[in-house]
């Protein structure tokens, strides 16, 4: 509601009202943040099954970003940021075959199992 009462009072026309507003939709992407847990030993492995599917993913339509993450304090904890255009291009991905492969690579490497939680990305716009 704030936002459309900024537009509103921004906007010269209502035109330019009526773009902004059709564009808020542009600005919200389905996103998660995964967190996982790897073995000790399988630091290395996980790195390289996670660069590949990185680089795969991020090839992906309607992949917007696709950010693996380290912890600095525990090597063994890593996070993934995916965003992506739409829930259906977010299920989509989960369809691959590199994800599918990818899951079977690394689940022996897993400590604990991986915890999934979803946002709503809003900025920046997509």
């Amino acid at each position: 509601m704030l936002l459309s009462a900024w537009i509103a009072h921004h906007a010269d026309s209502a035109a330019e009202v009526e773009s902004l507003m059709s564009n808020q939709a542009l600005t919200k992407k389905p996103v998660t943040l995964v967190h996982g847990t790897v073995k000790t030993g399988a630091i290395a492995a996980f790195r390289q099954a996670c660069q590949l599917n990185h680089e795969a993913s991020i090839q992906e339509l309607g992949n917007r970003r696709f950010d693996v993450l380290q912890d600095v304090h525990d090597a063994t904890h890593f996070v993934f940021y995916a965003a992506y255009r739409s829930e259906a291009d977010a299920a989509a991905h989960k369809q691959t075959a590199l994800y599918l492969d990818w899951r079977k690579m690394v689940a022996d490497m897993m400590a604990t199992p991986s915890q999934g939680q979803w946002f709503e990305g809003l900025f920046p716009p997509a």
